[in-house]
């Protein structure tokens, strides 16, 4: 019968056998566990071979150390040039094409190649209606002299084994002999290979990788009696496997076995053979580790990935998340939306000087950075052109998504990129966003005392707008709870030093969304920062650059040609589940704990670009900060629960505008000592903010970082602003306005979470309770008689004088002075813990002196107080008084804030402190 030339037909079951034979010579298990499978059934059917219509060819010959020899041509019968299946060649083409890796030194958790060799088989399972291909002997060959170069590219990355014990590096007992030729029989595996100390000795190890840790190896072997029915395969724990035995040994294991599963799985007529048991307990490790093998797949307008818990789906080739399947929900992403709106990345910006859009950065190109049985990387890139014009941000993006196996969730990055010669620009927002169903997302939690069942997205339609379109009064909700309650999602704003994780519940079935953020690294502004987590949508949002809370003073502004480049990210997206909806609270308790894991973890190894560097490429800081402050005590001070940190050099205070760089913080325990650890190479000033001081700190000179070093600065001691001894105060110097009096807001414009709540600022239109409270005349405060928490309004705004009008306010603090003979002049220190679109006039026992005595000039844009926000950025005025200002007995201080265009002008003060004149 008509063939390639040089292959040959099979007349008979008896030469595939007796091509087995040539090929093993130790084949005598082998056919032994075939004959009581009723094998020789199954390859009858091979013996009515017709000839193929379109044969196609290969070669297996390639340039390789391990090549077959012309002994070993013999044996396979057969040249370099054999039948192959199509599908069987393109396989083998994809894997030559992957990048090479040097053998046996890739990450994972399994041994060997199993996946590979499972997926192999998988391919070959083929139903043809011609049988003509001469498979054991293309076999043969490929796995021969195929295999081993296969083997030296590594393709998998699974070479190297992680095991336990205190031996997990040592050799242990080889299971092939000298020749080259597999031991089949009672000894298949060797009875133990040293992999895992004693654990190692009783347990032994599988050759060539078929199976995950032990028992399902064990149960592999011993359903076709290949083995002693000794335990067999790698158990747990971390160490290090180097394979002490030759590429050419390993081609005769792996293509043993690959032979013996190749036959139980080519049979078509399955009623008149009995399913041996190989076959089942290889369909059954491939049905569960197969759909790690299989993590990627792709069509012409969507790629997928699945690690056999999570189920993503992208558009082809943007990189959006236009679906994520999990626990018998096949889209936990809002369905009734767009695919472009449901998990996506967008930017806000404009050119200088016009108006401003939004960049939802689609890609243009995708790929596969890397790919092995633990862990894939993806990447959708978006490149810009000049010829886009002001359609496209001048900007790089090249987005990332990581799956790995047996984690339920994904990572998430992205490294932004402006080159040299790029057009100017501003950049003032970037995130990533995810809306979830409706229907099924109904609980959030954003902290232990934030957490709650939400209004829905068509309760807000329903609803009322407000003030800003962002705060609706929910009159018709579909859960009547919620009726006149407002709705805004400032309301559920955090610092960034608090905002690690968020998200949210199905209570049926017990699923949960978090996003999980291990590091503020990559985020802007300072640990202080307050910005957007997750409202209602249901939304969840992970925000990397944003101007709320401070403006656009913390925007990033590019030069013409500017060159610029920075990783935002891997935030990790959790999900989770409970087995009931009566457990469904106990998926927040569960998403902290994976915080914890999370930031353990970080700086992470696993992620591919050369951009983000792990724990040995960066550097630390320890030393111990104290605070010198000798009209408080004569001796230093610690600087207990400090914030110190790490910023782009510049002046003290000025990281809290800073958003082009990456920024280091870490709180200094109750002695003031500090570590800042993992610190990427570079140039920083070290600057610190400390509770219960004014003023900001900052090291006299930049710190220059390098990979693996750790700098002591020793004893750091900061001087706070202080011109003399404390007259009287008020407030508490923290940068926030909390400790003053926040009034309960209106009873038609509650959120009823926020009800005796340590965060009752933020609450809908308390700036309009201000006139309610001081209807006819605005406030004054007395030194000696008043308390600030009660009597010192939280932030002066201005009145409401009705139709959209609004005046300026001027508060009055009346104080004792006993000036005594010192002729010094007095120092008044402003503290102010927010500013939007504000002046704050000072004058001295005269309410109409013009000029003032002291005016701040306009100053902010952070709008904290329309968005609930009990600061924004921090600012701070020495406000010196001549002695000649001050009388003897009865003085007031007037405060104006003059601005009155809105409702929202105003400011938050964080402390005022009176100081007397200079004392030795």
């Amino acid at each position: 019968m008509g063939m390639v030339s040089q292959s040959r037909s099979w007349d008979s079951s008896s030469d595939i056998e007796g091509h087995l034979c040539n090929l093993h010579p130790h084949h005598q298990p082998y056919m032994m566990a075939m004959q009581e499978a009723n094998y020789h059934n199954l390859l009858h059917s091979y013996s009515d071979s017709s000839v193929s219509a379109s044969p196609r060819q290969v070669s297996a010959s390639k340039p390789s150390p391990s090549a077959a020899t012309a002994a070993d041509e013999d044996r396979v019968g057969g040249s370099h040039h054999e039948t192959l299946p199509p599908p069987f060649i393109d396989f083998l083409g994809d894997l030559k094409r992957r990048q090479p890796r040097k053998a046996w030194e890739g990450p994972g958790e399994l041994v060997g190649l199993n996946f590979q060799l499972l997926q192999i088989c998988e391919l070959l399972e083929f139903r043809w209606n011609n049988r003509s291909r001469t498979i054991p002997d293309c076999l043969g060959r490929c796995f021969c002299a195929e295999l081993p170069w296969l083997l030296r590219r590594d393709p998998t990355g699974t070479a190297l084994a992680r095991t336990g014990g205190t031996k997990g590096a040592e050799e242990g007992k080889n299971p092939i002999n000298p020749d080259g030729v597999c031991k089949i029989g009672d000894d298949v595996v060797g009875s133990a290979v040293e992999i895992g100390g004693s654990v190692g000795e009783k347990e032994g190890w599988l050759a060539g990788g078929l199976g995950v840790a032990g028992d399902m190896g064990s149960s592999w072997l011993e359903s076709v009696k290949l083995c002693s029915g000794e335990k067999v395969g790698l158990v747990g724990g971390k160490g290090l496997l180097k394979m002490s035995f030759n590429l050419k040994q390993w081609s005769w294991v792996l293509g043993s076995f690959a032979m013996l599963a190749l036959f139980s799985l080519s049979r078509d007529d399955h009623g008149s053979v009995r399913t041996p048991p190989v076959r089942r307990e290889l369909r059954s490790v491939s049905r569960r580790d197969n759909t790690y093998n299989q993590m990627l797949s792709k069509t012409d307008n969507q790629v997928v990935l699945n690690n056999g818990l999570v189920q993503l789906t992208f558009s082809y080739p943007g990189g959006d998340v236009i679906g994520i399947k999990y626990k018998g929900i096949d889209n936990l992403l809002d369905i009734k939306n767009q695919p472009s709106n449901r998990g996506y990345w967008d930017l806000v910006w404009n050119k200088p000087g016009e108006k401003g859009g939004v960049d939802k950065l689609q890609g243009t190109r995708f790929k596969v950075v890397r790919e092995t049985s633990d862990q894939i990387e993806i990447s959708f890139t978006k490149t810009y052109s000049r010829s886009l014009g002001n359609a496209s941000v001048p900007l790089n993006v090249d987005k990332r998504y990581i799956m790995q196996r047996g984690r339920s969730g994904f990572y998430a990055y992205s490294i932004f990129e402006r080159l040299k010669g790029m057009p100017e620009v501003d950049m003032d927002q970037i995130r990533i966003v995810y809306k979830l169903q409706q229907d099924k997302f109904r609980y959030m939690a954003i902290s232990d005392d934030r957490k709650r069942v939400m209004p829905t997205a068509d309760d807000r339609a329903n609803g009322l707008p407000l003030a800003y379109p962002e705060a609706v009064l929910l009159t018709n909700p579909s859960n009547p709870d919620f009726r006149g309650e407002v709705d805004d999602k400032y309301q559920y704003s955090s610092e960034d030093k608090d905002n690690k994780v968020h998200g949210w519940i199905c209570k049926d079935p017990a699923v949960g969304f978090w996003i999980i953020t291990p590091s503020d690294e990559f985020r802007t502004a300072g640990p202080f920062k307050q910005d957007l987590t997750s409202h209602v949508g249901p939304t969840a949002l992970s925000m990397f650059v944003s101007t709320h809370y401070a403006g656009k003073e913390v925007g990033m502004t590019f030069q013409d040609g500017e060159a610029w480049r920075k990783v935002f990210g891997p935030v990790f997206i959790h999900l989770n589940s409970a087995p009931s909806s009566n457990e469904y609270l106990t998926l927040w308790e569960n998403a902290k704990e994976q915080l914890v894991e999370e930031m353990q973890r970080w700086p992470y190894n696993f992620t591919q670009s050369k951009d983000f560097l792990s724990s040995d490429q960066r550097g630390s800081v320890a030393g111990q900060l104290l605070v010198r402050d000798r009209y408080r005590n004569k001796r230093l001070i610690w600087a207990s629960s400090a914030y110190v940190g790490l910023a782009a050099p510049g002046n003290a205070g000025s990281w809290q505008k800073e958003s082009k760089g990456y920024q280091f913080w870490t709180e200094a325990n109750k002695q003031g000592y500090f570590l800042i650890k993992d610190v990427r190479p570079g140039n920083y000033s070290l600057y610190a903010t400390v509770p219960g001081f004014i003023g900001d700190y900052k090291y006299e000179a930049n710190i220059t970082i390098e990979p693996g070093k750790e700098i002591n600065l020793a004893d750091l001691t900061y001087e706070p602003p202080r011109n003399g001894p404390t007259l009287w105060e008020i407030g508490i110097p923290d940068r926030s306005a909390a400790e003053f009096n926040v009034p309960d807001p209106s009873p038609t414009l509650m959120n009823q979470l926020y009800t005796n709540h340590t965060d009752k600022f933020r609450q809908y239109g308390l700036w309009e309770r201000y006139s309610d409270l001081y209807p006819n005349h605005d406030l004054i405060y007395t030194v000696g008689t008043d308390n600030y928490p009660d009597d010192w309004f939280f932030a002066h705004v201005t009145r409401n004088k009705g139709n959209q009008t609004y005046e300026p306010t001027t508060w009055q603090i009346r104080f004792q002075l006993n000036k005594g003979a010192n002729p010094g002049n007095y120092t008044l220190q402003l503290a102010l813990a927010s500013a939007t679109n504000a002046e704050v006039q000072v004058r001295v026992n005269d309410w109409s002196a013009n000029p003032p005595h002291f005016t701040t000039g306009l100053i902010g844009k952070d709008n904290a107080i329309a968005r609930h926000g009990i600061h924004g950025l921090y600012w701070l005025f020495s406000v010196g008084l001549r002695n000649d200002r001050l009388q003897e007995g009865n003085n007031t201080i007037y405060l104006t804030q003059s601005r009155h265009k809105t409702t929202f002008d105003g400011i938050m003060y964080d402390y005022l402190r009176l100081e007397g004149p200079p004392q030795e």
